[in-house]
């Protein structure tokens, strides 16, 4: 492993500290291989302990590791040693069929870099996956949880858009009943199977191992599928729409969500959802998302974190930190737990993003979208995700009619009535 290829420039080939690891080989000369590498900072002649959590053994498929990558371009002139930024890559080693000529290659998503500066951030203490697994069953999860949780129905409607308003985001509980549940778990794995079908390697367009729903659609949404056009109205989450949404009113503006495979062990880079020119402007939210929780959320199958009171922020003075300078703790502020069935609604400018799943099942986390009148100015035959100024006219006239009157009126703007062409993307998309 030593000798697989020559280390870069100032950094050595630390895999003999990282313990026992256990690959299995296929047949086929080219396998997958994982190459880490640490940066020495220039102040250090010792070398420094790499921030990366890795499992004792992955199948020949998987071996998705989170290892942020010093760049260059990035780099610092203090003396403290370069500056690192986060990503995550893949690193494959190819042999030649008669062994002579080692090559590796390595895949950035998100961020390019060049190959001899790729290298693992060297800011934390080196965690086995036990010890990971351990510090999460016993911290992550957003302290004081149900006081962002409401059960669903007209009587907690005014209480939950005081919490939306106050923290950007609220939980309805018992939002979905179980059939209907189970029915949207179902359309969930359909989608998610076709989808795979484009990447056999599992990139994601979201990250490593993880998907966009709607990015993934070649009308950008859902909205052809009755499960998720039937999350348009629903009896427990609507009266909270209505309280949050105030007289302006809204309309539903397409539907997707995500899923993240299992044994994926990288954070997603906080974000938010809308951060377009006036988006901020109003206290009132622009555009919001309602998820629904197919399966419980746990602390090990890649609960959303959330950072509470960040859509109030404002949008030229703050921006969410690369995760290099994310607060440690901001990790554990996760959506958990939380049964089957339960609503996340929450406000598309609010800082949140993806975390492991170290579970043995795919996580599903479906959505629809709704936009204030105010913001959402109209439709678009365009099908390209646009921060939902225009709705997609996605949603074909024979799932339209199934609706509830109500339903019906709040997809107005995305009724389609010629034909479209559903199905996924064959690139995927770009993601959200």
């Amino acid at each position: 492993f030593g000798h697989l290829h020559p280390p870069p420039s100032r950094a050595s080939f630390v895999l003999s500290r990282f313990g026992k690891l256990e690959i299995e080989t296929p047949s086929s000369p080219s396998f997958a291989l994982a190459m880490l590498f640490v940066q020495r900072p220039a102040s250090s002649s010792s070398a420094c302990t790499p921030h990366a959590v890795l499992p004792a053994s992955w199948s020949p498929a998987r071996f998705w590791l989170p290892m942020p990558f010093y760049d260059q371009r990035h780099g610092s002139s203090s003396g403290q040693g370069p500056a690192c930024v986060a990503g995550v890559f893949s690193a494959a080693a190819t042999l030649s069929p008669k062994g002579r000529r080692r090559r590796w290659r390595r895949t950035l998503l998100g961020q390019t870099s060049s190959p001899r500066t790729c290298c693992i951030i060297v800011s934390a203490e080196l965690r086995t996956l036990d010890e990971f697994r351990g510090d999460l069953r016993i911290v992550n999860g957003l302290p004081d949880l149900d006081h962002f949780a409401v059960t669903g129905g007209e009587g907690n409607a005014a209480k939950a858009a005081r919490i939306f308003r106050r923290h950007g985001f609220v939980i309805i509980l018992d939002a979905l009943p179980p059939a209907q549940c189970d029915a949207l778990l179902a359309g969930c794995r359909r989608e998610a199977s076709e989808i795979l079908q484009h990447d056999p390697t599992r990139r994601g367009n979201r990250g490593l191992g993880r998907f966009s729903f709607g990015a993934s659609q070649k009308t950008g949404h859902l909205l052809h599928c009755s499960e998720w056009a039937a999350l348009a109205d629903l009896d427990t989450v609507t009266p909270v729409l209505r309280k949050v949404f105030g007289e302006d009113g809204y309309i539903c503006a397409g539907a997707g969500g995500d899923f993240v495979l299992d044994r994926v062990i990288n954070y997603q880079q906080l974000h938010m959802d809308l951060n377009a020119p006036t988006s901020h402007d109003r206290a009132d939210a622009p555009v919001v998302t309602v998820n629904i929780t197919v399966t419980p959320l746990t602390w090990e199958n890649g609960p959303t974190r959330i950072i509470p009171g960040t859509h109030r922020l404002p949008r030229n003075s703050f921006s969410p930190p690369r995760d290099d300078a994310e607060n440690d703790l901001w990790r554990y502020f996760t959506m958990c737990p939380l049964p089957a069935g339960s609503a996340i609604v929450r406000d598309n400018r609010t800082w949140h993003g993806g975390t492991p799943n170290l579970s043995s099942e795919v996580r599903f986390l479906p959505n629809c979208e709704f936009a204030a009148r105010w913001w959402c100015r109209g439709s678009t035959s365009v099908h390209w995700r646009n921060p939902w100024l225009l709705a997609p006219k996605c949603m074909p006239r024979s799932v339209y009619e199934g609706l509830s009157s109500y339903g019906r009126y709040i997809c107005r703007e995305v009724v389609a009535d010629g034909d479209l062409e559903y199905g996924a993307r064959s690139d995927l998309g770009d993601g959200l």
